[in-house]
């Protein structure tokens, strides 16, 4: 199983506060920013909207963007 691990990101998607901008609305259980991010696919085969949402979830990012749909 391939993780990316938070260094091999984009600069900018993963940091301390996962905000960008002090004037972002954060969700109080996980500090993610409310405003859409860039999305990625968990390990476990789900997409989420941003890293820290992955983070969240107790999920590993395995590659940047949405999840694949297997046929």
């Amino acid at each position: 199983r391939h993780v990316l691990q938070p260094s091999a990101l984009p600069a900018g998607l993963v940091s301390d506060t996962f905000a960008s901008s002090s004037s972002d609305v954060l969700d109080p259980v996980c500090g993610c920013p409310l405003t859409e991010g860039a999305p990625v696919c968990g390990t476990d085969g789900k997409t989420f909207d941003s890293y820290c949402w992955a983070r969240c979830a107790r999920t590993e990012v395995s590659s940047l963007g949405p999840c694949k749909e297997s046929s």
